[in-house]
């Protein structure tokens, strides 16, 4: 377990590269120590006390997608929606591939790859993949529909005369 200090402002300032180095020794000692992962979980609160580097938040939560895939390593980001501005959560959540909000899991539709938060023509790609979001939202709406007007003609054309009349099931005694 690792206080704010030891972990988001050794050296008394915030800095994303230096995190994500101590990720990836803390990552190196657990895999040495025959775990099979690194577990963690870091509670972001400490973001909004104005620490030294701390407004460099997004850009560290965006490098983290560049460390975990082929990495040994899994976390969690906490950010209590009660405390954090709606602009920064915002930003949060286009730079995590999978949101948990409450005990939902979600694989995270506004997610925008490091290249891309960090590239020139970011909003191009963005608006590709919103425009494609409502496209896809909409054939799925289209197809459930199709599919609720199926289940209802099947079901009303399986509607017997004797058992729209109130009947109930029938059967042959002998």
């Amino acid at each position: 377990m690792l206080t704010r200090d030891d972990a988001y402002v050794r050296g008394g300032s915030f800095d994303p590269a230096g995190m994500i180095s101590l990720l990836r020794e803390e990552t190196e000692k657990a895999a040495a120590e025959g775990y099979p992962c690194l577990r963690v979980t870091g509670e972001m609160s400490w973001a909004l006390r104005g620490l030294p580097g701390s407004e460099r938040l997004i850009e560290y939560e965006s490098e983290l997608n560049r460390f975990f895939p082929g990495s040994r390593c899994l976390a969690l980001c906490q950010y209590d929606r009660r405390r954090f501005p709606a602009e920064l959560l915002l930003r949060v959540l286009e730079t995590h591939p999978v949101a948990v909000v409450g005990t939902r899991i979600y694989e995270n539709l506004y997610f925008i790859s490091p290249e891309e938060f960090a590239g020139p023509g970011r909003h191009a790609p963005e608006l590709q993949r919103r425009l494609r979001n409502l496209e896809e939202r909409a054939d799925l709406e289209r197809e459930l529909r199709q599919e609720r007007d199926k289940f209802a003609t099947a079901f009303l054309s399986s509607q017997t005369p004797w058992a729209s009349a109130g009947g109930g099931t029938a059967s042959s005694l002998r």
